[in-house]
């Protein structure tokens, strides 16, 4: 399992010895165990009770645990499960968006291509160089004038 997965169960297990029982009873005792079992040992992250989690810098994975054990075993009405639903599709098509704007190949290339030509413009004192493809056949004639040094 990745590190971070591993800090996200210590997160959440310290953040559910805080709860009320009836909380931590509803969820399942092997999810419970999990939690216990595969957490970060070393990693101890500091909860305050006197503060709410989004203020706590919890990471990305912890956050998006502790909403599914919400919306599975915490949330009991459904219309409020319908709008948590909604809104967590949201949420994560929203990061789903933002990530493809930081990671999308084509302005990561477009943006070298830019730099490139502006470099090149200002090599060239701002004058374009027209550059010609020479044709296949052209080439090999070419090829041919020079073995027989006639070109």
């Amino acid at each position: 399992m990745k590190k971070s997965t591993l800090e996200a169960y210590a997160e959440v297990d310290s953040i559910l010895n805080l709860m009320n029982k009836e909380y931590v009873q509803a969820i399942p005792i092997k999810i419970r165990e999990l939690f216990k079992k595969y957490k970060d040992k070393k990693y101890a992250k500091i909860i305050t009770t006197n503060k709410p989690l989004t203020e706590q810098k919890l990471s990305y994975e912890t956050l998006t645990i502790l909403a599914v054990l919400n919306y599975n075993y915490w949330c009991k009405d459904e219309n409020r499960k319908k709008e948590l639903l909604r809104m967590y599709s949201l949420n994560e098509f929203n990061h789903q968006e933002d990530l493809k704007k930081i990671y999308n190949a084509n302005d990561i290339f477009k943006n070298e291509k830019e730099k490139a030509i502006i470099s090149s413009l200002q090599s060239n004192n701002g004058t374009m160089i027209e550059s010609k493809k020479e044709r296949w056949y052209k080439k090999i004639f070419n090829q041919i004038l020079v073995f027989f040094r006639i070109k």
